[in-house]
């Protein structure tokens, strides 16, 4: 199928302003309100058939959306994946997110198609273009006190739209940027002649409208998506700490009336930025609050769409990166401290099945799976504490061995004598002796469980962070042929981009091997790339 040279307008009725000049808020289709509160309060899902007044390009993208993509983007399917439930009643009411989901659906399609890879693939810059443009444009000042920390041409969080092509374009979508001046005059003309009405003091306060708010939000998801379904590797991080603003921007009501919504936020986040943390060259402490809930005791937890069983197993995932960050030399004890909260939390079992309320429609088989691969995700952070371990280790030694260094006195008085830093004593092998099975074994029992979801599986989507893990911790290339050869496998059944570029990295790290046996340092491979890289 070979797309038109640019988007057409909508056919619903006579009364839709053209494509460039519509209302980006909400279309009178449907109770914006109601939606907010989710489907169960809104009525029954719509089908495909409900939105036969779409454009045939925007049908097209939407139904391969709905039969392809939301079943590939998330890692627990069932019949309640909010990817259909949340955001199908919600594309009745927001043109914004409608183009957002195109934009995603252009992307990945054009991924599987040879013959108009060209043709998908500048229709997704354009739709990416207006969708980026739109929320900037309805965002108008987001309460962000990292803002700061940003990379210049960024607001917020939020990608500003610069002088330089668009992520995917070509220097041609210059033209769309300067093409959309008119456009955004009359974005603008609407969008205040809307919200006129509203009170204006909350603008200090963060996002006004709680509508626009949460489409804010939901198009800001689809927008970080597109950059991983992209490469993985840049511009994906500002994304999502575009969406973590504009949720601390809202109030209390406003919070309360998006519960639904939110919820499905928290999942997006908790996974992406758990994930991100397993790829961070200089892993940094973080000020989040640690998610206890998934480790509670004595209750049924929901499935996460994304994370699945995995759920602690991947948020102790990621708080496995802070060991890197503890200095033994003020603290000598906390590294065990820590190892040992891990272990406590570890022994809690969180992930097996008989801990979850099964949703409605998750067969059998995906029940299976997602035991296994949580059972993959246990060794993996077993694995991965081990890993981090002998970099910690590593670190310490090569500091021990630097040239002894003057006191603040002496240098000042240019004595000649030296005084060694002081290195408190740590018995690193009492600290790999702590974990229930060596590095190796958690790698091999790992890759093990990994071999056991069927090619093809709807959960075979989760599998990249462990198959990762495996190929640049085991010292076995056996091990890390194996890996590959399935995360290339997982590039060819999800069409994602950043498969494939963990997938180049991982064979960059084995080349070096192959004339460094020792080498182990990825992340400095990572930076050196300046790859942003993100293995969800």
């Amino acid at each position: 199928m070979l797309l038109d040279s640019s988007p057409p307008p909508s056919s619903s009725s006579s009364s839709s302003p053209p494509y460039g000049q519509q209302q980006i808020v909400f279309r009178t289709r449907g109770s914006a309100s109601a939606m907010r509160h989710g489907p169960s309060m809104a009525g029954p899902v719509p089908s495909l058939s409900a939105f036969s007044y779409l454009s045939t390009n925007q049908y097209f993208f939407l139904q391969y959306y709905l039969e392809r993509l939301s079943n590939v983007l998330v890692n627990a399917n069932s019949d309640s994946n909010p990817l259909k439930s949340l955001i199908l009643p919600r594309i009745a009411s927001s043109n914004l997110l409608l183009d957002a989901i195109c934009a995603t659906a252009s992307l990945h399609r054009s991924s599987a198609s040879d013959a108009d890879r060209s043709a998908y693939s500048n229709a997704a810059t354009r739709y990416y273009v207006r969708v980026l443009s739109a929320v900037r444009d309805l965002i108008p000042q987001v309460t962000n006190s990292s803002s700061k920390l940003l990379k210049p041409g960024s607001s917020g969080g939020i990608m500003m739209i610069s002088e330089e092509p668009s992520p995917g374009s070509s220097k041609g979508s210059r033209g769309s940027k300067n093409g959309d001046k008119t456009s955004k005059k009359n974005l603008d003309k609407n969008f205040n002649r809307n919200r006129n009405s509203k009170n204006k003091s909350k603008a200090a306060a963060g996002v006004e409208d709680v509508e626009t708010a949460e489409m804010a939000i939901l198009a800001s998801i689809f927008l970080c998506k597109y950059e991983i379904i992209k490469d993985g590797v840049e511009s994906w991080r500002l994304h999502l700490k575009g969406i973590e603003s504009l949720c601390r921007s809202l109030s209390a009501d406003q919070t309360a009336s998006m519960a639904n919504t939110l919820a499905y936020v928290r999942s997006f986040m908790s996974y992406h930025k758990n994930i991100a943390r397993v790829t961070e060259y200089a892993p940094h402490s973080t000020e989040d609050e640690f998610e206890h809930e998934p480790f509670e005791l004595g209750k049924l937890f929901p499935v996460d769409p994304y994370m699945g069983f995995s759920q602690s197993l991947i948020i102790l995932l990621g708080r496995v990166s802070d060991l890197l960050v503890i200095n033994t030399r003020d603290g000598p004890y906390e590294l065990r401290r820590e190892i040992e909260t891990l272990l406590e939390l570890l022994s809690r079992r969180s992930w097996d099945a008989d801990r979850f309320a099964i949703p409605q429609g998750m067969g059998m088989s995906t029940i299976e799976n997602s035991t296994t691969i949580a059972e993959a995700y246990y060794c993996a952070v077993i694995a991965c504490i081990h890993a981090v371990l002998e970099v910690v280790a590593e670190r310490e030694a090569a500091a021990a061995a630097s040239p002894m260094i003057m006191t603040e006195e002496q240098f000042q008085f240019g004595s000649s004598q030296f005084q060694p830093s002081s290195q408190p004593f740590i018995d690193w092998a009492s600290l790999h002796a702590l974990l229930p099975m060596s590095k190796a074994d958690a790698l091999t029992e790992c890759l093990a469980g990994i071999a056991r979801v069927p090619l093809g599986a709807p959960e075979e989507a989760g599998l990249l962070p462990l198959l990762f893990i495996v190929a640049v911790e085991t010292t076995r290339e056996s091990q890390a042929q194996e890996a590959l050869v399935r995360v290339e496998a997982l590039g060819c059944h999800i069409g994602l981009g950043n498969v494939q570029c963990a997938s180049d990295l991982l064979k960059q790290v084995w080349q070096r091997r192959a004339t460094q046996p020792n080498f182990h340092d990825w992340r400095g491979l990572l930076a050196q790339l300046q790859w942003d890289l993100i293995i969800t």
